[in-house]
């Protein structure tokens, strides 16, 4: 079974999976939540609704981001306290691949842009191309604007944003990042147990600027 972590948003999800079914057994999310307040409760609640034991859960999954950092932090935070307890595996997955995987399969051709906003009107970005993603970058606003007047292609963004409806010539899909959306990335990162307390979130200090690529 997976004990299953989403907060890199205004959203808080968590959920229990079976990855043998590929179904929840259990599964609960808020809107606009105080992530600290709301996560330990929630899981507990899960469990009960499940019947599933503690001594169950054989992994972690949860999301690096890009996303909030304090939600992130939260979220890495209390599933590393449950597996100092268990010790299940850990996987990991970011918000561009959640955006990206929520494309039903025959949807996810050519090129494909998944944005994270972030404050100051830039943006985080990777784009897929047939499958394969170029590494991420942030952009400013008309950078990315150019970009994807330049390139075409769909546009998913985990949040709304009016800039982004005002791309006519683009194919836009916004998709918002949820914890049910992990299970569809096959390329979840397996973490060694060494990698598990060191973890951070993602956020831009990992991304090279778009101006160091030309």
């Amino acid at each position: 079974m997976w004990l299953v972590v989403e907060t890199s948003g205004a959203i808080c999800s968590a959920g229990i999976y079976d990855p043998a079914t590929k179904h929840w057994l259990a599964y609960s999310r808020i809107d606009n939540a105080d992530h600290s307040a709301v996560l330990p409760p929630m899981v507990n609640e899960l469990f009960d609704i499940s019947g599933v034991g503690r001594e169950e859960i054989s992994s972690l999954a949860t999301n690096l981001g890009p996303g909030s950092f304090t939600g992130l932090r939260i979220g890495l935070s209390f599933l590393k306290g449950f597996h100092a307890v268990f010790k299940p595996t850990f996987l990991a997955t970011t918000t561009f691949k959640m955006l990206y995987y929520s494309l039903p399969e025959e949807e996810r051709h050519g090129t494909i842009h998944t944005v994270v906003p972030m404050h100051r009107k830039k943006i985080y970005l990777q784009t897929f191309i047939n499958g394969e993603n170029l590494e991420p970058v942030t952009l400013e606003v008309h950078e990315a604007i150019r970009l994807f007047e330049k390139t075409k292609g769909k546009i998913i963004s985990s949040e709304k944003t009016e800039w982004l409806q005002k791309l006519r010539e683009t194919t836009v899909v916004f998709q918002n990042s949820e914890a049910n959306l992990i299970t569809q990335v096959p390329e979840l990162e397996v973490m060694d147990t060494s990698e598990i307390l060191s973890l951070e979130p993602r956020y831009v200090a990992d991304f090279t600027p778009h101006s160091k690529h030309h």
